[in-house]
């Protein structure tokens, strides 16, 4: 618990979050018109005595809940069906993504970033950079993603065929090479020596 203060530390002072949780706090009060960073202080001050009376109140409800209702709650969450709990957790989620814009195109869209997260789970990639990415450099993105088809009169190539596509490229399979496939394939190398060894 007495983490959680030292993590909001960054983000209101920075604009930086240092891990999930942080990072959907900074979308939160992005979403609210709230830039956090190094001119916080001066545009919203009040929000830094709401955040830190709402850390407070938290901590003081941490130890109330976990005290007298903790063992209660887990024993409900295990028996729980499965099933049941997956179909609530998509109804919240479903509803909070319709709820920001009022926009079915929202709902497909943290759909398919829900089974994109599944995926990265199955394959062993961290979730949290991704969020953190979406998250800092959503505007940024999202802007310089449709100037490039416009500098390339329509066209997608320039991301294929220029120097620096190709070399960002390449640099990004070469990590992802070393991080997930050399690792593979050095398992495997073990694998059939421990069998040759045994034989």
């Amino acid at each position: 618990m007495a983490n959680v203060p030292g993590a909001y530390a960054p983000v209101l002072s920075l604009g930086v979050p240092g891990d999930a949780p942080t990072a959907i706090m900074l979308g939160i009060l992005m979403l609210h018109g709230i830039r956090p960073g190094p001119t916080f202080m001066l545009t919203n001050p009040e929000w830094l005595y709401q955040i830190v009376v709402a850390l407070f109140i938290s901590g003081i409800l941490f130890v109330i809940i976990g005290t007298y209702a903790g063992k209660g709650l887990v024993r409900l969450f295990v028996s729980t069906p499965r099933t049941a709990m997956s179909a609530i957790v998509a109804v919240l989620y479903a509803l909070g993504a319709y709820a920001t814009n009022i926009n079915m195109m929202d709902i497909y869209t943290a759909f398919i970033f829900g089974v994109l997260g599944i995926v990265m789970k199955g394959l062993g990639m961290p979730v949290s950079p991704m969020v953190l990415g979406l998250i800092l450099g959503a505007d940024l993105l999202d802007v310089e993603f449709r100037r490039a088809p416009l500098a390339g009169k329509g066209s997608i190539a320039p991301f294929f065929t220029r120097t620096v596509s190709i070399a960002m490229l390449i640099l990004i399979a070469i990590v992802l090479f070393f991080e997930y496939g050399h690792p593979k394939i050095k398992g495997n190398q073990k694998k059939k020596d421990r069998t040759v060894i045994l034989e």
